[in-house]
């Protein structure tokens, strides 16, 4: 019988562990390394530049995609524009006025990015080099959020007698 992850871990005792969802009752792996290694794998994927295409559309019209793409092109422009002021190729009228157009786009596509958060927790987190660091500021609702919506987990019973076995985590993509 597999074990589904992120349900009702055992919290009564001082190492809780994972059970199965329904009769026989096995005793599945400690929750913690398991919790361990779902988190790595799933901030791993989310870190990978292609993770932005997992983000499904907000079903309002926006291509959400192409609104991170776009604010990643937008941070770009600011980065070469101080690099083209710091080597003395434009002044700083022309930096001001480029600089202020760039971040009006930017925050536009940044408050588009962030009203579609709502539909899908992966919009604030897919594709950001910093997953790690916005993972760990999320609350356990959010990041259940996160596993469902990125993967299907599940755990086969424990062998008597073993430790945590990471084979034992299977962790299906969605698609």
């Amino acid at each position: 019988m597999t074990l589904i992850v992120m349900g009702s871990a055992n919290c009564t005792s001082r190492y809780p562990r994972y059970t199965c969802v329904g009769p026989p009752s096995h005793l599945a792996p400690a929750a913690i390394p398991v919790d361990e290694l779902v988190t790595e794998t799933l901030i791993a994927r989310l870190e990978r530049p292609d993770a932005a295409g997992l983000i499904p559309d907000a079903g309002d019209g926006r291509d959400l995609a192409g609104l991170r793409r776009d604010a990643a092109s937008l941070r770009e422009l600011q980065d070469e524009q101080a690099r083209l002021h710091a080597h003395g190729l434009i002044d700083a009228r022309q930096l001001t006025a480029g600089s202020e157009e760039l971040r009006t786009r930017l925050q536009h596509a940044e408050a588009a990015l962030a009203s579609a958060a709502a539909t899908s927790p992966l919009a604030g987190i897919a594709g950001q080099a910093d997953a790690r660091r916005l993972w760990d500021g999320l609350d356990l609702g959010c990041r259940r959020a996160l596993v469902r919506e990125l993967a299907r987990v599940t755990i086969l019973p424990a062998r008597p007698g073993r430790g945590f076995d990471p084979a034992s985590v299977d962790i299906r993509w969605r698609s």
